[in-house]
């Protein structure tokens, strides 16, 4: 039988071993102790792996969308179902205002990262967003955010047919002015 003392003596030299050797023991107390697990010097198979197998910049999807995009629309009013006594009398009067057509001009990087413009029935707008899977999301917002008809909304559009389609909402900052448009941006041809 082995005293107490020398036990312990063991189980450290072991614990040693172990740490020298880039293993340490498992703390789970339901396991056996001479169960090992690598440490986190040890370098893991996985690390090694050829870099290689990871996608490159130049297998990115989004490259296939790279260029200017342009399309034109039509503000229409959008629709908010309000209860019938609903305090806001305001959405049930829609002024008619920031109705009809304008223009939308974007750039799509080989990043996927989206920038652009909105002119026309719904003001100056800027678009900012990002173009994934064949699908774009962006916000849209007025380039100046203080006029009295300042707008902002989103823009989303998925590729279809060689064209990305989609839809326009925005609204003004109070929320009673609604307007939603139908997009189709096709992309310019390189000069």
């Amino acid at each position: 039988m082995v005293a107490p003392r020398a036990t312990v003596v063991l189980l450290l030299s072991a614990l040693a071993g172990c740490e020298d050797s880039g293993m340490r023991a498992s703390p789970s107390p339901g396991t056996s102790r001479s169960t090992a697990m690598p440490s986190a010097s040890t370098p893991s198979p996985l690390a090694s792996a050829k870099v290689s197998a990871l996608p490159t910049a130049s297998a990115r999807p989004t490259e296939a969308l790279e260029g200017i995009w342009s399309g034109s629309y039509e503000a229409k009013r959008g629709k908010v179902d309000l209860p019938k006594d609903s305090p806001w009398p305001a959405w049930r009067k829609d002024d008619g205002k920031r109705l009809g057509q304008g223009v939308v001009e974007l750039t799509i990087e080989g990043s996927g990262d989206v920038r652009g413009a909105v002119s026309g029935a719904l003001g100056a707008l800027s678009i900012r967003g990002r173009v994934e899977g064949g699908v774009l999301r962006a916000g849209v917002a007025a380039e100046d955010p203080t006029g009295e008809a300042a707008m902002a909304g989103r823009l989303t559009a998925t590729l279809k047919d060689n064209a990305m389609k989609g839809e326009l909402r925005a609204s003004d900052e109070r929320g009673d002015t609604v307007r939603v448009a139908e997009v189709v941006l096709r992309r310019r041809a390189a000069r």
